[in-house]
């Protein structure tokens, strides 16, 4: 821990190295910096949550479209082979 006198602060009084920029700060102004770095971090970290929060949203809506598509995909294909059996009896039924 540094300790100085009178060099950055201008409370004039005893200084320790500040824990974030590692300058000689008085006590109360080093622990403002660090204060105002822990505000800072939680910013940032708030909006990571918020970014992955939506990421998420985004994949489970991604998700949710998919398998809407291979649903309907499923029915057409059973409306198509109802279709084509139908066809195929019609022909049938035709050339007899």
């Amino acid at each position: 821990m540094l300790i100085a006198k009178y060099s950055v602060c201008k409370t004039k009084t005893e200084l320790q190295a500040c824990e974030v920029c590692e300058e000689a700060k008085c006590v109360k102004c080093a622990q403002q910096h660090l204060t105002e770095l822990k505000s800072k971090w939680k910013a940032i970290e708030s909006k990571v949550n918020d970014i992955t929060s939506t990421k998420n949203k985004k994949q489970l809506l991604l998700v949710s479209i998919q398998q809407t598509v291979e649903n309907q995909l499923s029915i057409l294909e059973q409306v198509y082979n109802r279709i084509l059996e139908k066809l195929k009896q019609e022909y049938e039924e035709y050339h007899k």
